[in-house]
This record gives C-alpha cells, sequence and structure tokens, in this order.
C-alpha cells in the first residue's frame, strides 16, 4: 500500500505521471498538487474518468511552487505519503522571479520552490526513512546555464 504525492499534477509530465501510477497495483492513493482548487478538482474528474477510478482514490494539496507563503500552506495541509514525485516540468514566463532574488521563475518553480518543499515536509515528519523522493524535469529546468555562462 503506497500513497504517491506528485507536484504540478494538472497538467504534462505531472499528469501523465498521475495517470500511469493509477495502474499500478501497490498504489493506493495519489496526492495531486496543483496551483488552484479549480485545477485540482479539474485534473481529478479527468483522471477519474480516463482511468475509472474512483475520485477518493485522489487527494489534492494547493501548491503554487513559485510563491513562499502557498509552500507553507501545503507543508502544514499535507497528507502522509510514501512517494513524492518533484514534477520540474513548468516553463514559467521566462522573465525574472518577481522576489527579486536573480533568478528566473522558471528556477524557482522548478528547483528552489521544490527545495524548500522538501526541506519543510521532512521538518514536519512527512519524509521519514524508507520514503522515496524522485525529481523529474524537462530541459527547462536547465535554464541557470543560460545566466551563468556555463551552456553544456
Amino acid at each position: 500500500m503506497v500513497v504517491i504525492a506528485i507536484t504540478g499534477a494538472n497538467v504534462g509530465i505531472g499528469y501523465e505521471v498521475a495517470r500511469q501510477l493509477v495502474a499500478v497495483s501497490e498504489v493506493t492513493k495519489l496526492v495531486l498538487t496543483c496551483r488552484s482548487a479549480q485545477k485540482a478538482e479539474a485534473t481529478i474528474s479527468k483522471l477519474a474518468q480516463d482511468t475509472g477510478k474512483a475520485k477518493s482514490f485522489f487527494e489534492s494539496v494547493i501548491l503554487d511552487l513559485s510563491d513562499l507563503a502557498s509552500i507553507k500552506s501545503a507543508i502544514v495541509l499535507f497528507p502522509a505519503f510514501d512517494r513524492l514525485c518533484m514534477n520540474a516540468g513548468g516553463l514559467g514566463t521566462g522573465k525574472m522571479h518577481a522576489s527579486g532574488n536573480g533568478m528566473t521563475d522558471s528556477m524557482v518553480i522548478n528547483t528552489m520552490g521544490h527545495a524548500m518543499l522538501v526541506d519543510g515536509l521532512i521538518a514536519k515528519g512527512n519524509i521519514r526513512a524508507g520514503s522515496r523522493v524522485v525529481w523529474v524535469g524537462s530541459e527547462i529546468s536547465r535554464d541557470v546555464y543560460s545566466f551563468s555562462g556555463l551552456s553544456p
């Protein structure tokens, strides 16, 4: 019996991971994070329709990885889980993040936001011995190279 949490589960990589994990017999629940309740509800409805799983198989947590307050709120609300799939496939806007931290919004969302989430979940006790944390991403997560002159 395995509970898996997936960040950014409403589109792209996150949605596809969720759709495929539904078919794994050991998975008993998926916790989907989305930026809004509307996106979470629509995603759960679509996954239930696409996979035949009951809506009760899914749970949602509202999480915007570009917003520190949202990350802190999500940590408090996060249910217990066994695995965390950090989906770093977001494009962002390509602009510098509004915080003035010197990073693009995609770097904040795909990398720093996830690091803050994991740190908070460890402190809360959600990530414990035996838990697994997996980071998946697309080429967009490499955008740091474009600002450092270190293009591969």
